[in-house]
């Protein structure tokens, strides 16, 4: 009786449930924007600008993926769906190419065919191109100036001015040269790196205090995405792992996120 009771709770709280997951290429990056739909009950939703949908779903139902220039594509939902994260992968459509007609029919006359349509203007052009052609050549005037090889020397040329960044110097001098070689580009990680960032978090972070604030593994997972999308921790630490910071934002942020969730 108490295997019956728990085979049909186990099968309502399937019922309740719902799939996240990620859509990406098939480079591995990332696709927003894709229309999901629960083909059961016509539910539908969009996968966000780091590709993360959630949508509720029983055992066996279809989902559809559906992407402007994307091939459509369908998946079946089974029971490990619900604890784990999957991934779809659109395949882009190959760009179709208009058909060109040409109505251009030879005589087998070179000369004739070469002269076929030409038009008014290509006629003008030709005809201004041989007047300028037949123009004299402008005389150049010497320029009255010294030669390099006898001018004097700038006792300043080929050295870098150390202070022209605090005056106002156009070229920034070496401390500005050096200060914009310090300059790290912001490049965003793709989708690939994101799931190995989430996988560092989980391996370095997860430990009894997120359990006993009631985190299961599964969903420890769904509060960094969650942190992720408003934090942006990946772009901030995915090539630049501060262990510490990431730990404090995710105790300094858990309580809200249980109370919203509730």
């Amino acid at each position: 009786m108490r295997f019956i009771f728990f085979l049909l709770f186990s099968t309502f709280s399937y019922a309740q449930s719902s799939v996240s997951g990620n859509t990406v290429s098939e480079q591995g990056y990332i696709i927003q924007k894709v229309l999901v739909i629960n083909v059961r009950t016509n539910e539908q939703k969009f996968s966000d600008t780091k590709g993360f949908f959630n949508i509720k779903a029983n055992i066996n139902d279809e989902l559809r993926f559906v992407k402007e220039n994307y091939e459509r594509s369908s998946r079946k939902i089974f029971s490990q769906d619900f604890s784990n994260l999957i991934s779809v992968t659109l395949i882009q459509k190959p760009t179709e190419i208009e058909e060109v007609t040409l109505a251009f029919n030879s005589s087998g006359d070179i000369k004739k065919d070469m002269n076929f349509n030409s038009s008014k203007k290509t006629a003008k052009l030709n005809n201004d191109i041989s007047e300028y052609l037949k123009k004299p050549m402008a005389e150049t005037q010497p320029k009255n100036n010294i030669p390099s090889s006898f001018a004097p020397r700038n006792p300043y040329e080929g050295q870098l001015n150390l202070l022209s960044i605090s005056s106002g110097g156009t070229s920034g001098g070496l401390v500005g040269f050096l200060l914009k070689q310090s300059i790290k580009k912001n490049v965003k990680p793709t989708y690939a790196q994101i799931q190995e960032f989430y996988k560092k978090i989980k391996n370095s972070l997860y430990g009894d205090y997120f359990v006993n604030n009631g985190l299961n593994e599964f969903e420890f997972e769904e509060y960094v995405i969650h942190i992720d999308r408003k934090y942006n921790l990946s772009e901030k630490y995915w090539n630049n792992f501060k262990k510490n910071e990431i730990d404090n934002l995710l105790k300094k942020s858990i309580k809200d996120y249980l109370k919203n969730k509730k």
